[in-house]
């Protein structure tokens, strides 16, 4: 069965006409809806986590070095002429009530545009900050590996892309190569619904029920993948 390649990175034919992205329409609902997202914060520890995850993010995934790193401001080196690799800006901007905004943008210096895409890398980057970074998350209770999976809350205008009747559940944006989830047949793209039972419409509720689950060292996660239900066991 095909599956939906949320935010695979795009092929580029690069030809007389130009760069050609190819992606197909579910892929580019997937990166609209993550792209265009906020990443909002309170003041205080909420914001802290955010920022400093956003520092991470761009740290992992920027081919320059940062140039500037204060609490309001992020910025990395470049672009260099011709260069397709895009350099990244990081603002955190107060919004009122107590609320900030932080927003990622940036670009290249090449005429055929950058790779990876200023909305993909946008994409990637509210995933990582808004549910906390979970590409490497935190060492469960009963002190065994990490799963190893990194998601976002499904979004209404996605939904329906991945054949779901309603906006719920989380989904898994990445799998850490040869961890928990990699090795019970996690994939990217799943839809996880529930928990050992338990509802996960947020990185909460996933967590929590991670954390009961330690104590029997056992886990079932309740996926929706191709328009259907299955059952996946971990071993914790």
């Amino acid at each position: 069965m095909s599956r939906f390649p949320l935010l695979a990175t795009a092929v580029c034919f690069l030809t007389a006409s130009g760069c050609a992205p190819v992606t197909d329409p579910a892929t580019s609902s997937a990166i609209e809806a993550l792209a265009a997202s906020p990443v909002v914060c309170t003041a205080g520890p909420d914001c802290d986590a955010k920022w400093s995850r956003a520092s991470t993010w761009v740290a992992q995934n920027s081919d320059y070095k940062v140039q500037v790193a204060s609490e309001t401001l992020i910025q990395t080196m470049g672009p260099l002429p011709y260069d397709p690799r895009p350099a990244f800006v990081v603002t955190k901007m107060a919004t009122g009530d107590n609320s900030f905004r932080i927003e990622l943008n940036g670009g290249c210096d090449n005429i055929f545009g950058c790779i990876p895409g200023l909305k993909e890398s946008r994409a990637k980057f509210v995933a990582f900050v808004n549910s906390g970074g979970v590409s490497a998350p935190a060492v469960i209770a009963h002190k065994g590996p990490a799963i190893g999976i990194q998601m976002v809350p499904v979004a209404a205008n996605v939904a329906s892309e991945l054949k779901l009747d309603s906006a719920r559940g989380l989904i898994i944006v990445n799998v850490v190569p040869g961890s928990l989830a990699d090795k019970a047949g996690v994939l990217r793209n799943d839809v996880i619904l529930s928990a050992n039972s338990a509802v996960t419409n947020n990185v909460s509720d996933l967590g929590a029920a991670i954390e009961a689950a330690a104590k029997t060292h056992h886990l079932v996660l309740t996926i929706w993948r191709d328009g259907a239900e299955d059952d996946i066991s971990i071993g914790l």
